[in-house]
């Protein structure tokens, strides 16, 4: 498990509070419905992947196993790709 640490200011925490009854479950459903969303997009893409290539000769039938086994870049490195200068 991660743990990741979100900072407001006081202004924006009042404010999250107009909207939510509790910013902190609000923002924390918020981003476990997002990795959740993430998730299915890579056993999605990654099973494809896995599909089209004829060396593959199992595919696991878990999603943590098809993440955390996962080859596809992250977004970084592909942001990363995209900002290098043209060689």
């Amino acid at each position: 498990m991660v743990d990741i640490t979100v900072t407001l200011t006081s202004v924006q925490y009042k404010a999250f509070q107009y909207i939510a009854y509790s910013p902190e479950e609000w923002i924390q459903n918020a981003a476990t419905s997002r990795a959740l969303s993430a998730i299915d997009e890579v056993v999605k893409n990654e099973v494809q992947r896995m599909m089209n290539d004829s060396t593959v000769t199992n595919i696991p039938a878990d999603k943590d196993t098809i993440v955390m086994n996962c080859v596809q870049p992250t977004a970084q490195q592909t942001q990363d790709i995209k900002d290098a200068p043209p060689s």
